[in-house]
């Protein structure tokens, strides 16, 4: 077995999961902006953090003050910000706390947080914070800030968590509906003649020059984005689409959900190794455009360095 036909082969797989994580990241993007999902996210957060910090049918919620203070509400072009720095969440709280008495206002925050619900988290919390830190205001503000830089950690997996979903629900459309079977790419690619592969390889090697896609995932239009990796997926010498399927069925053009039934359910066999190379694609997409650029550059160093020369003697050895 020759490890630069693993390598090539390696690589062909690997650049159209890249290809492929590059447009679920691009229309991740695009759903995320049209439904205002990280703003809706961000917002439900910080009702969770206060969300007990009222009486019922109380109008004058600590959410509500807080959401519609000027250090939250000017976070973003937007009517919901979609990321609020810690100092401006604290300095808002405290001053959403304020009473209106001429106290300090370490005092006012204290008497306030005093009236919130006995059997509130918000009050037993903010409570904790007042007995940490005495009566320094500025010790206060910075516990209140790691506060909420935790709870936006937590978002930040949350957000991370449906990234995955989303990624691995529209790695399993995209390799349905593309047919993008990892098991015949490889059975294809093995068989293919050296002067193919190398098609492959040139193109992996253009896209590990261009900058990482990790890196600019938000720069430019995401329609753009998703017509330009299509176009390139389309462009390689991949056994990817119906057309291979439609011509051993002999189906006429037309009927797409047909050939899909048939070629799963009257192939035998053929039909149940398909659905495994879609669950392959699926899996290996809904790592990531990061995860798939870095395997890339990998493969293309071990292409590049070749495999280790032997001893001398072994060599002799062998000789």
């Amino acid at each position: 077995m020759s490890l630069g036909i693993v390598v090539e082969v390696a690589l062909g797989l690997i650049l159209t999961y890249l290809l492929l994580s590059l447009i679920g990241s691009a229309l991740q993007e695009f759903w995320s902006g049209f439904v205002d999902l990280r703003s809706k996210k961000l917002m439900a957060a910080l009702e969770r953090l206060l969300h007990d910090a009222k009486a019922a049918g109380d109008e004058d919620a600590l959410f509500a003050k807080l959401k519609q203070h000027a250090l939250i509400r000017n976070c973003g072009a937007a009517s919901l910000p979609s990321y609020i720095p810690a100092r401006n969440f604290a300095e808002a709280l405290l001053h959403c706390l304020r009473d209106g008495s001429d106290s300090p206002l370490f005092t006012q925050v204290q008497t306030s947080i005093g009236k919130l619900p006995d059997d509130s988290a918000i009050k037993q919390t903010l409570s904790t914070f007042i007995d940490q830190t005495g009566s320094n205001l500025d010790a206060l503000r910075a516990r209140i800030e790691l506060w909420f830089d935790d709870a936006m950690d937590r978002l930040s997996g949350d957000y991370k968590r449906w990234s995955r979903y989303f990624m691995l629900v529209f790695g399993l459309v995209a390799a349905a509906a593309l047919n993008v079977d990892t098991i015949h790419i490889i059975q294809v690619l093995w068989l293919e003649p050296p002067e193919v592969r190398a098609q492959i390889v040139e193109a992996a090697a253009q896209v590990a020059q261009a900058q990482n896609p990790s890196a600019t995932a938000e720069a430019g239009d995401p329609a753009q984005r998703i017509a330009a990796n299509y176009t390139q997926l389309q462009a390689l010498p991949l056994p990817v689409g119906w057309g291979s399927v439609r011509a051993e069925l002999k189906a006429p053009p037309g009927e797409p959900v047909r050939l899909f039934f048939t070629a799963i359910f009257e192939r035998g066999a053929e039909g149940f190794w398909m659905v495994l190379g879609w669950l392959i694609t699926a899996l290996a997409v809904s790592m990531g455009a990061p995860f798939w650029f870095d395997m890339l550059n990998k493969a293309l160093n071990m292409r590049s360095s070749g495999p280790k020369p032997a001893r001398a003697d072994q060599k002799a050895a062998a000789g």
